[in-house]
């Protein structure tokens, strides 16, 4: 009887050990997110003060009143400040998030710091023009910026930049127009691939999609294959697709592709709207587009879908 009992009592101390530990390891994971966050603040900080203009916007005085010193609309920056500040927000959005593992009066005075910042007239006006242009902040830092929903379908005054900033903003949210036809998505089968050679055997496609092997029906089957692959129709009219590669379970890339005879017809946003269901019932959630920089329709679709962007370069080598 002794010997069971004791048995008990030691698993259910190591039980409460290891938990403790499984704590104490995600406790300091979440906690190193915040100092590595708070590091790459500080690397923009360095690469602004080597830039005169950058530095000034870093060490304005804080609006504290919320006036509209500076127009988004009206403000004008190289595409090199561009990727800097969305670089920065990034960074304060991350900050924002980490500080989820920190005391509550660590989060007060971070949160104090961020809204600070973000309150500098530049930065603030730079922060509306790219929150209007990408609609994807993560949703605990949006509603730390902008306060939360209204009844009336507005936002409150508590957010860390005033509403007023983002008057226009949600009229933009509003989904595309459905077109007169019923489209649906479903995994590209076999039968498909006669229909899906027409279309990557059209020149206007194959700029972009070279890749896919669409001389040889077996190639091109394989190569569907080794790709969430997924065939779009109105009726039996085979009109695109889409793939999605899962990168670590919550972040998936895509490609999407339109048959010529329906670009231009707002397609393009409804098939995004079916690709985000498909990726939701995967568990994702951030997508990311990998876009040649000379596809003009495609990165002009994914700038209307909302997408943000940022620099990617690469080469091929011998």
């Amino acid at each position: 009887m002794w010997g069971g009992w004791i048995g008990t009592l030691i698993s259910g101390v190591a039980l409460v050990a290891s938990s403790y530990a499984i704590i104490l390891q995600a406790r300091h994971s979440e906690t190193a997110s915040w100092s590595v966050a708070m590091g790459r603040v500080a690397e923009l900080y360095d690469d602004a003060a080597k830039n005169a203009r950058l530095a000034r916007f870093i060490t304005e005085g804080i609006d504290e009143e919320g006036n509209v010193s500076v127009d988004a609309d009206g403000l004008d920056l190289t595409p090199e400040e561009q990727v800097w500040l969305g670089s920065l927000f990034l960074a304060y959005e991350q900050i924002y998030i980490a500080t989820n593992a920190l005391s509550k009066e660590s989060q007060r005075v971070w949160r104090i710091y961020l809204k600070n910042n973000l309150n500098k007239p530049h930065i603030r006006a730079a922060f509306v023009r790219d929150a209007t242009n990408s609609l994807d902040y993560h949703k605990d830092f949006w509603r730390f910026v902008r306060g939360h929903p209204t009844a009336t379908g507005g936002h409150d005054e508590a957010g860390a930049i005033p509403a007023r900033f983002f008057a226009d903003l949600d009229g933009q949210k509003s989904k595309p127009k459905p077109l007169a036809e019923t489209i649906v998505a479903r995994p590209v089968v076999q039968g498909d691939v006669v229909a899906w050679q027409a279309i990557y055997r059209d020149p206007q496609v194959r700029k972009q999609m070279y890749a896919a092997p669409h001389d040889n029906a077996d190639r091109l089957w394989d190569y569907f294959r080794e790709r969430r692959f997924f065939s779009v129709f109105s009726g039996d009219r085979l009109l695109g697709g889409f793939n999605l590669y899962d990168i670590d379970g919550t972040r998936a890339s895509f490609g999407i592709v339109l048959s010529t005879e329906v670009r231009g017809s707002g397609l393009g946003l409804e098939l995004m709207c079916l690709m985000k269901e498909e990726a939701k019932k995967m568990g994702v959630l951030t997508l990311r587009a990998d876009v040649y920089s000379d596809n003009a329709p495609c990165i002009h679709l994914l700038g209307k879908a909302g997408f943000r962007r940022f620099v990617w370069f690469e080469t091929n080598i011998d």
